[in-house]
């Protein structure tokens, strides 16, 4: 079965897509973190391939549903909490052999699980709420200092992409990958950038699914696990 964790608050239209295709866990924490990010899935936890690395502190549902479905996990060692870089540990992009991070903040763990990936410092420590890397050559990300240091990569203006409790989100956030499709949560006809978005991830061979017509929502990542 494949799982699809998401943050409870995504718009229930686009959950109602994904659960055409996925089981859903509606992501959800209290007192950990602060609270536009409570249920961001890229918070609390990293996947590495079907392996899911999570905070100690992850609610004990969760751990009861990764133990009673037979999902793949490795505990980290740093704890969660409600102020930076506390709440950066685990918020790690990687993907298609690269690893990229802010150094001093990668939960040690993690590192451990990357060893033999390429790691990319930057100053950015929630770098997977700024990218998806859709393969080494083919980047997204909506952060500047990340854009210059990665030079195959495509900006996104972060403007107009929803995080309640902050101006905007950011692009990487509004997304997950399963089997060549990027699900993107809300409609990039609503995006500046929208058509430039498409095409950069359709030209990575990569198949765009728009989850519904509105605004890009920042849900922390949509990540699909394999389990019983």
């Amino acid at each position: 079965m494949t799982w699809c964790i998401i943050d409870a608050r995504m718009p229930a239209v686009a959950k109602e897509v994904l659960k055409k295709e996925f089981t859903l866990v509606d992501f959800r924490s209290k007192d950990l973190v602060y609270e536009s990010i409570s249920g961001h899935p890229d918070v609390f936890m990293h996947q590495v391939k079907n392996k899911l690395i999570v905070s100690p502190n992850l609610p004990k549902k969760y751990f009861n549903w990764l133990k009673d479905n037979d999902i793949n996990y490795r505990v980290g060692r740093n704890k969660l909490g409600k102020k930076y870089p506390d709440t950066a540990y685990y918020n790690v992009a990687s993907g298609d052999g690269i690893f990229i991070h802010k150094e001093d903040v990668t939960d040690p763990t993690l590192s451990e699980e990357l060893i033999d990936y390429k790691f990319i410092h930057t100053n950015q420590a929630y770098s997977r709420c700024n990218t998806l890397i859709l393969d080494s050559n083919n980047i997204i990300t909506s952060d500047a200092g990340l854009h210059k240091t990665i030079t195959k990569s495509l900006m996104v203006n972060p403007r107009g992409i929803i995080l309640p409790g902050f101006i905007n989100g950011f692009f990487g956030g509004c997304c997950g990958i399963y089997q060549k499709n990027v699900y993107i949560i809300g409609s990039l006809k609503h995006h500046s950038q929208g058509d430039e978005i498409r095409l950069y991830i359709e030209n990575a061979g990569f198949k765009v699914i728009e989850l519904y017509d509105g605004p890009l929502f920042d849900g922390g990542g949509i990540f699909f696990v394999i389990g019983k």
